[in-house]
This record gives structure tokens, sequence and C-alpha cells, in this order.
């Protein structure tokens, strides 16, 4: 049985009598995801698993996992890692119709996108030569406004040089939620759970071309956590998975590292952000960082803001580690030779950008939780090291760092 958001989804991908069995029905296998809902859709007919390309192998379980898929593939047995088969009806005037016709001698797969606000479909076409395009289509108002903030950042990216950062190049865009990007996958792709100098020269080349000093009220904190605190006062508790009493103890934490930051700093070192800066967004190859997925990039950010988020999300999402593992890699990536210079050369605030991190991401993602009725373990583990993590920089003064 498919779930009634996949089905809103088919309907909106493939026009509206995708699931209507007809005479142009076609054959397709999926693969759901914990929750039910599909994660995967290829034809039937499908020779290789194309699809993996959406895959993030950054952890043993998922090159596990893909060697599986692969290997099942390689027998000619797909049925074996499917969840099952589903009859589909692609009209030739739909989103994925549209595609189909520009791509005629492609074959293709579907990711059907993480559930929620922000949730996009991306089709992934292959030739002979491999992966070449990635079609992102945008299913929700505020999952179309990110991909058109996507194309603007990418056309901006597009321009310049690097010789450390590899991004994607903007083939086609219609300014409506769909843009269609180049693969960027290396042959020899790395996809790896610890920062690595290679990180550190990509980020060298974003600061370069972006970087300057601004007032720090300009960060607009205090403001945000105004609107966070009048955000929370309208939520429904009763069906929320988080503690209305904790959720209120943390945002007074919070406005304390706030008033401890305005009183600290009168200026901060800000540069372009890549905003989700993940194993799962990028491959190493060589000395270079092929990086992927700029919707929620930005620009006048504290510098350093992507290598705390990398820290944080490598260990607790991937590796399930804690708060002390996080400080950490924060620790060892400090020590990697080029980290200090950029420190140095730009005036850094390390203390100043992590606990803006906190901060900011909290102010984000608090909300958001708080409004679930049902919470992923992953999330509910990030609450707790993020928690932690801010009630380490207020015991230590902001002083978390040497």
């Amino acid at each position: 049985m498919i779930d009634k958001s996949d089905q809103t989804i088919l309907r909106y991908l493939m026009g509206e009598g995708a699931l209507t069995p007809g005479p142009l029905s076609a054959e397709y296998r999926y693969v759901k995801n914990t929750d039910g809902t599909i994660r995967w859709l290829f034809p039937k007919h499908l020779s290789r698993p194309s699809f993996l390309a959406f895959y993030s192998t950054a952890s043993f379980r998922a090159r596990f996992i893909s060697g599986l898929i692969r290997l099942a593939f390689f027998i000619r047995l797909p049925g074996l890692v499917s969840s099952g088969p589903l009859s589909l009806c692609v009209t030739g005037d739909s989103k994925v119709g549209k595609v189909l016709s520009k791509y005629r001698n492609c074959s293709y797969s579907i990711f059907t996108g993480t559930v929620g606000d922000n949730r996009k479909t991306i089709v992934e076409l292959t030739s002979n030569e491999g992966v070449t395009t990635f079609i992102k289509i945008g299913i929700t108002d505020s999952s179309r406004a990110l991909v058109d903030h996507e194309v603007v950042q990418l056309n901006y990216l597009n321009g310049l040089e690097f010789a450390h950062l590899v991004v994607p190049r903007v083939v086609d865009a219609n300014r409506n939620g769909i843009v269609e990007l180049t693969n960027i996958k290396p042959r020899h792709a790395l996809q790896v759970a610890s920062i690595n100098p290679e990180h550190i020269r990509a980020l060298a080349e974003m600061y370069r071309c972006s970087f300057r000093t601004i007032a720090w009220h300009e960060l607009k904190l205090s403001e945000s956590c105004r609107t966070l605190s009048a955000r929370i006062s309208e939520i429904d508790f009763s069906n929320s998975q988080l503690n209305f009493d904790w959720v209120i103890a943390l945002l007074e934490k919070l406005q304390r590292l706030l008033v401890m930051l305005d009183k600290s700093h009168k200026s901060a070192v800000v540069s372009l952000s890549h905003g989700d800066f993940t194993p799962w967004n990028m491959y190493l190859a060589g000395e270079k960082v092929y990086l992927f997925d700029w919707e929620m990039s930005q620009f006048d950010v504290p510098m350093a803001f992507d290598l705390v988020h990398f820290a944080f999300q490598s260990q607790v999402m991937i590796e399930g580690a804690g708060y002390q593992e996080v400080k950490k890699e924060l620790d060892r990536a400090r020590n990697i030779p080029g980290f200090q210079k950029l420190t140095d050369h730009y005036g850094m605030d390390f203390n100043a950008s992590y606990q803006f991190y906190i901060a900011s991401t909290l102010i984000y993602y608090l909300p958001k939780y708080a409004e679930q009725s049902e919470l992923h373990d992953q999330a509910r583990l990030i609450l707790d090291v993020w928690e932690d993590a801010l009630g380490v920089c207020l015991s230590k003064g902001g002083k978390v760092f040497d």
C-alpha cells in the first residue's frame, strides 16, 4: 500500500493519472524508507543501481548496504533489495514526462526526498558514460524557494575559479523550483566522516572570495531568539515529542548565551557558508572537495560555521557519538596544517564562530522539532548534544577552545 503523501508526490511529478492503471502504464520498483514512505523509485528494467548516486556511503553500514544492492543488480535479482513493484503512468506534460522527453536515450531513477516542509525530488539521468545530470524539483513552496536560491548561489560560484573546490554547474533552471545540474561525482570518490586537509583548503577558497568584517549586531541573533520565543509560545505541546519545561529551560540558557555574546563581541569576521557542509553533501578525490546541495548557503556567516557543522553532523548523525567526541574532532581539525594560518590571516575568533553555530542552529531547529508529533531518534540525540554544548559554553564563559 502506497502512503498518501507518496501518492500526492507521484501525482505531482507524473500527472494526476499516475496511479490509474491504463495502456500507458509502466512497471517500476521502489525501495522504502524506515517509515514506510518511498525513498527510491526506478523502472523495472533498470540494469544498474544508478539511484545509489543519491546515497551517502560515509559510514560502514552505508557502504555495506550499497554493496548488497550492487550485488543484487549484478546477479540480475534487483527484486531482492526492492520493497515491491509499482505500476505508474507518466503523462507527457508532467514534470517527469518533460524530463524524459528531453533525455530519451537515458535511463533514470528518482529519489522522492525526505518527508517534511523542504521535501524535494531528484531525477537522476544516466547515459552510456554514467550519471550525467540531476533534475531537482521542489515539492512545497519552501522547497521551491530553496531550489531557486541554490540556482542564484551556484550561478555566482560558477563565475569563480577554484583550485580545491568543485561545485555543480547550472544547466537549466525555470525559476519555479526546478533546476538541472551537472553530476560532479569523480570516478574515484570518497565520502568520509572526519575533517581532512582537503576540507580546510576548500573552505579557505570560499573564505578568500567572500570574507569581510561586520558589526556583531548585524548577525541578528537576539532578534531571531525573540522570534523563536514567540513561536514556541504558539506551539501545542500536547502533540509534541518535546517536554515544554525542557524547551523553556533550553530557551533560557540560549538567551543567557546571547547576552554573553553581545557583551563580549563588537564585530565578526564572516564569509560565504555552504550551510549544510556534511559528509553526505560532498565527495573527496585527489586534493579536491566536490561540494553539492547549496540550498542552505548564505553570505555573511561567521567563519568556521561549516567546519563546526561538519563535526556535529558527522560525529552525532553518523557515529552516534556525544558532545565529547564532537569536541575532540574539532580539536583535531584545528591542528590540521593550514587551519591556524587561516585563523591568523583573517583574525578568526573560533570560539565566537562555535557559539554562533550553537545558538543559530538551536534557533532554527528547536521549533521545527517541537512541532513534530513524531521525532526520529537521531533528532533526539543531536538535541541532547547541542544542549550539552550550550551548557559548556555557559560554564566556560565562552572560552571552550584554547
